[in-house]
C-alpha cells in the first residue's frame, strides 16, 4: 500500500473512532458537568474539545506501542521495550492530569470527578489500565498484522524475482545449446544432401524469431508455447533423429516458468 493511502486510511479510521465517541456523548449529554447547559454551539464545542483531548492520549498510546514498544519486544530488544513501556505509562497519567485539571476544568468547566480529587494511586492505576486494555493492545495487534502483511508481500516479491532469475538463467542456457545442436543437425542434413535441409533452415529461422522477439514478454500465450515446442520436436524428427533431451528439458522448463510468471 502506498504511503499516502496508508496515511489517509489511518486518518479515516481515527476520524471514525472520534465521531463514534463524540456524537453519542454529545447527543445524550453524557457529561454531568454539562447536564444543565442545554443545547448550544458552546456545548457542542466543549464536547468536541473534551473528546479530542482524550483522543490525543489514545493516539500517543497506540502509535508508541505499534512503532516502538512492539518492534522492540518482537526483535528481542527487551530493555528498549521495557524503557518505552515505562515512559508511556508515565506519560499517560501525566498527560491526563494536565488535560483534566489544567485545561478542561478551568477553561471548559468540565469536571470528571464531581468536585473532588481522586487518590494518586487510583488515578495512575486507572489511567494505565484503561490504556493497557485498549490502545496498548491494539498497537500490538496492528504491529503483528502489518508485519505479517509486509513479510508476505516480501516473500511473494522474492518468489517472483526467483522465477525471473531462473527464467533468465534457462534462456541463457537454451540459446547456445539449442543453436549448436540444431546447426549440427542441419549440417547432417546438408551433408546427406537431404531435401529437408531448406525446410529445416526456415523452421530454425522461425524458432529463433519467436525466441528473440516474443520470449521476453511478461506473459506467454499457451497455444504459442505449445506450437513452439511442437515445431522443435518436428524439426529434430525431420532430421530422422530424436530431439536432444537437454533441449527439450530446458525448453519445457522455460515454457513452464514463463506461464507461471
Amino acid at each position: 500500500m502506498k504511503k499516502k493511502y496508508k496515511i489517509g486510511l489511518h486518518i479515516l479510521i481515527w476520524l471514525l473512532v472520534f465521531l463514534n465517541d463524540f456524537f453519542p456523548k454529545y447527543l445524550n449529554n453524557s457529561f454531568r458537568s454539562y447536564a444543565n447547559s442545554g443545547s448550544s454551539p458552546l456545548l457542542l464545542f466543549n464536547y468536541f474539545l473534551v473528546c479530542l483531548g482524550y483522543l490525543g492520549s489514545s493516539l500517543v498510546s497506540f502509535y508508541t506501542t505499534a512503532n516502538l514498544i512492539a518492534p522492540s519486544f518482537f526483535n528481542k530488544k527487551w530493555l528498549k521495550g521495557i524503557l518505552f513501556t515505562c515512559l508511556l505509562f508515565i506519560f499517560i497519567p501525566s498527560y491526563r492530569y494536565l488535560l483534566e485539571f489544567h485545561f478542561f476544568l478551568p477553561y471548559l468547566g468540565f469536571d470528571n470527578y464531581f468536585g473532588g480529587k481522586p487518590e494518586v494511586s487510583w488515578y495512575i492505576q486507572n489511567s494505565i489500565l484503561y490504556t493497557f486494555y485498549s490502545y496498548f493492545i491494539y498497537g500490538f495487534i496492528y504491529f503483528i498484522v502489518t508485519e505479517w502483511y509486509t513479510n508476505n508481500r516480501k516473500q511473494k516479491e522474492l518468489e517472483k524475482e526467483k522465477i525471473t532469475a531462473e527464467l533468465a538463467f534457462l534462456k541463457s542456457q537454451i540459446n547456445p545449446h539449442f543453436l549448436f545442436n540444431t546447426l549440427n543437425d542441419i549440417y547432417a542434413l546438408t551433408y546427406r544432401k537431404s531435401d529437408e535441409a531448406p525446410a529445416a533452415v526456415l523452421k530454425l529461422s522461425d524458432l529463433l524469431r519467436y525466441m528473440l522477439k516474443e520470449s521476453d514478454d511478461k506473459f506467454a500465450d499457451l497455444q504459442k508455447e505449445i506450437d513452439y515446442l511442437k515445431n522443435v520436436i518436428d524439426f529434430f524428427r525431420s532430421g530422422k533423429k530424436e530431439p536432444h533431451l537437454s533441449n527439450l528439458t530446458l525448453m519445457a522448463k522455460l515454457a513452464n516458468n514463463r506461464l507461471l510468471h
